[in-house]
């Protein structure tokens, strides 16, 4: 009991509940893909995969420098429960004199995914699960007097100090967004970069820190404590009462970042590229490159934000002989009494930030032979100041990775040196989709001292690798598309061999070794006449199989080449040119061909049957006598109203010139053909129709406006009597008037009744207009029900909108 006082005067916020991470086996092979993120932002650029899904993976690390377990009974573990074997044996604690410090991390991925996006470029997402929990600065003094439960008399009446003590905790989750690419290609000099966008979501966190701890325990029963602060806080989720700790996401998302850079020495970068269908200097995306690869990288930086628990505070003590021993905690609330009564606490902001494991690490990777590689990563894990109150670390640790990486198959044995003086080795495997590792496999099945701390991997993947590029018959056309696969050929033949490079190929030309033409499978013909060049008397031009491959464009028997008239039929006498009509002129200078003349008109006789002066060869009408400026044809005037009809507007119906050809039958001055009512005066601004004027248009629109019935009925409300009178004066004023009146309504009830209820109220609106005077005759009706909405029905406004008789002014 009084061991767990003192305790709780440190640690009063504090929580046993740790989750954290790390990869180190995997994370610098060359087919780390998505897994290597979290080291190297920059590593899924130009990387092995298309594309890389870590289905599932959890790492975790655990170290310290004052408590260690015999590896027998970490492999035993089982039997020691089983028996009940005393497992003090087994442990043993580390008095040397240093501060004590501890570690504990997990990382749990799920579905996290990269994928190449061009051979340049690649994006990854990495949701994680992380935690981080911290021991630091705690000195031997104060781990003497713990373990002996305030026992250890050689420490009473003693000044002590614990200076930076700290004791950290924060969990959260990250959603993690990288994109790395290629900066600099330059085939010996390489360079990619790459980040990392992390929104970080906070579930817990909890820190106690003591900036200078002075006391003296007097006894195992009183305890002084002399001018010292206590930093001790939460998140505000973190606990309602001792025995009740709850979990949840905070609603207070942040951003965190990594950046990466790496370069890449490829002085043998010809071997590792091909030509292929075209294209040269291909890389080799299976393969890697690089004899030497060196990368830096800057991780976690950034940080969770906090709502602070209400009863965080720092606290100040500075008071003798505290009596410990009488204390009896049962309860919360007496624990804050007797702080109260000891402690004066001190405010402190409702938000804080937990800064996350910021780190800089380097890593120099070495190609000692095909699939054979050495890596050193030396990791330095920051913020790990000690006057940053809310902030977690990783352990700084020298890492030297052998490995021997293949697609499906890769081997490591990583060593480890850290800050806590602690050697590891270990060894990590992958086969296929399925990887496991640990830090320190080596360590624990070999070594027979005690073990401060271990460490495991487990990956399951869903990858898929770039393939080496296949060519079977080496003629740099691929398998795919190579037609000819077992011989060398052409990439423009796709792959088949062309010996006479008259691009038809071999096991398609018939003249193998001399150019010819894909028509004549390979033989050639240079004019294209059918004829091959050996047998063609005109092997220049285009010609016919039966004149020997000579021209003959008018068929007329003679070749072109002695056809004075090459593309019209003609005769020996006339020199291969017609002549219709025997006249002794060729067609070609007779500009009668068809009828005999004289050379004196052209081969044309002089006949002019109307007598309108135009000879007959011109006349277009020669029987009827015309104007030279229509070719000797008459105009045509289809209604005879003296107008022709290439300037009559209305050419079917008689007119006058003044509306070009058409009629005005109303006499109001507007042609019938523009006149919207040609039977009916009109005016111009109405289209011919009479004049509605603006205070009759008024009349109208409000007469539509406050139209309303009963619900449900046919029967006109009173209110609306008013504006329907006025309408019915203006159509009793204006006889040359006609109403449309169209019924409307919205869709509640069926379309039935809907249809009959539009009906019976165009027709309320009729005869109430024709029991103030207006003739029946003169309105138009008709219904529509719910057919034709103006606004949806979705809403009261838009089925009031629908529930109308709309009203116009028509003409007939």
């Amino acid at each position: 009991m009084k061991r767990f006082i003192f305790i709780a005067l440190i640690t009063y916020f504090a929580s046993d509940y740790i989750k954290a991470q790390d990869f180190l086996p995997f994370a610098s092979s060359n087919y780390a893909g998505v897994t290597g993120v979290a080291l190297q932002p920059a590593s899924i650029a130009d990387s092995r995969y298309k594309f890389d899904m870590g289905m599932v993976s959890s790492s975790f690390n655990l170290d310290n420098n004052f408590f260690s377990i015999d590896p027998y009974a970490l492999w035993h573990i089982r039997s020691f429960i089983r028996e009940d074997k005393d497992f003090e044996s087994y442990y043993s604690k580390n008095y040397n004199g240093d501060s004590k410090a501890g570690y504990i991390s997990l990382k749990q991925d799920l579905m996290s995914f990269m994928v190449s996006l061009s051979d340049k470029d690649a994006f990854a997402f990495t949701p994680s699960a992380r935690t981080i929990f911290n021991i630091d600065n705690v000195t031997e003094d104060f781990v003497h007097l713990i373990d002996s439960s305030l026992k250890y008399q050689e420490l009473w009446n003693v000044s002590l100090n614990n200076d930076q003590f700290s004791i950290q905790s924060n969990n959260w989750v990250e959603y993690g967004i990288t994109y790395a690419r290629v900066l600099l290609d330059q085939k010996e000099h390489f360079l990619k970069a790459g980040a990392t966008m992390k929104i970080n979501q906070g579930i817990v966190s909890a820190y106690v820190f003591g900036d200078d701890i002075n006391y003296k325990l007097i006894n195992d029963d009183t305890l002084s404590m002399y001018n010292t602060t206590f930093r001790v806080g939460s998140s505000d989720n973190f606990y309602e009462d001792l025995s009740n700790v709850k979990y949840k996401f905070q609603t207070n998302p942040s951003l965190g970042f990594d950046f990466g850079i790496v370069y890449e020495y490829r002085p043998n970068w010809k071997d590792y590229t091909y030509e292929m269908d075209g294209v040269t200097n291909i890389w080799r995306k299976n393969q890697d490159k690089y004899l030497l690869r060196v990368g830096i990288s800057v991780t976690d930086l950034g940080g969770v934000r906090y709502n602070r628990h209400p009863e965080s505070r720092d606290f100040y003590a500075n008071y003798e002989d505290i009596p410990i021993g009488s204390w009896e905690i049962d309860s919360r609330a007496y624990v804050d009494s007797l702080i109260d009564q000891y402690f004066k606490r001190l405010d402190v902001d409702s938000k804080y930030r937990m800064n996350s494991p910021a780190a800089v690490s380097f890593q120099f990777d070495l190609r000692l032979a095909e699939g054979l590689y050495f890596n050193f990563t030396p990791y330095f894990a920051l913020e790990q100041g000690t006057n940053d109150i809310n902030k977690v670390h990783y352990v700084s640790a020298l890492n030297f990775v052998p490995r021997y990486d293949t697609k499906w198959f890769g081997i490591s044995f990583p060593v480890q040196y850290n800050q806590y003086k602690h050697l590891n080795i270990g060894m990590g495997i992958r086969v296929g989709p399925v990887w496991f590792g640990m830090n320190d496999f080596f360590s624990l099945l070999t070594s027979k001292q005690n073990r401060y701390g271990t460490s495991g991997t487990m990956i399951l993947k869903l990858p898929i690798l770039y393939k080496a590029p296949h060519d079977m018959d080496g003629d740099h056309v691929s398998d795919d598309n190579d037609l000819c696969p077992d011989i060398p050929g052409l990439v423009e033949l796709n792959g088949c061999p062309d010996t006479d490079r008259d691009g038809v190929a071999d096991l398609s030309d018939r003249c193998p070794n001399l150019p010819g033409s894909k028509e004549f499978y390979g033989c050639p013909d240079k004019d294209g006449d059918g004829v091959t060049d050996e047998k063609d008397l005109c092997p220049d031009v285009k010609g016919l199989v039966q004149f020997s491959g000579c021209p003959d464009s008018d068929g007329d028997g003679i070749i072109d080449q002695n056809d004075a008239c090459p593309f019209n039929a003609g005769t020996v006498a006339m020199n291969g040119c017609p002549d219709q009509d025997e006249d002794g002129i060729a067609d070609k200078d007779d500009n009668c061909p068809t009828v005999p003349g004289t050379r004196e008109f052209h081969g044309c006789p002089y006949i002019d049957t109307d007598g309108d002066g135009i000879n007959d060869q011109n006349d277009k009408c020669p029987g009827v006598k015309g104007p030279s400026d229509n070719n000797g044809c008459p105009y045509q005037d289809t209604d005879n109203d003296s107008i022709p009809d290439k300037d009559d507007e209305c050419p079917s119906i008689a007119g006058s010139r003044v509306f070009r050809g058409c009629p005005d039958t109303d006499g109001d001055g507007i042609s019938d053909k523009y006149d919207i009512c040609p039977t009916i005066p009109g005016v111009p601004e109405n289209n011919g129709c009479p004049e509605i004027k603006k205070e009759e248009q008024e009349i109208l629109r409000k007469a539509f406006d406050n139209l309303e019935f009963e619900t449900g009925k046919a029967v006109i409300r009173s209110s609306s009597f008013s504006s329907l009178d006025e309408l019915a004066m203006v159509m009793k004023k204006r006889s040359e008037f006609k109403l449309s009146l169209a019924g409307h309504t919205d869709n509640v009830g069926s379309p039935e009744s809907n249809m009959t209820l539009s009906k019976n109220r165009v027709y309320s609106v009729k005869a109430y207009l024709a029991k103030n005077g207006v003739e029946p005759d003169r309105i138009k009706t008709e219904w529509f029900g719910q057919s034709k909405p103006i606004s949806p029905n979705t809403t009261p406004e838009g089925r009031q909108k629908n529930r109308r008789v709309e009203m116009n002014i028509i003409f007939e």
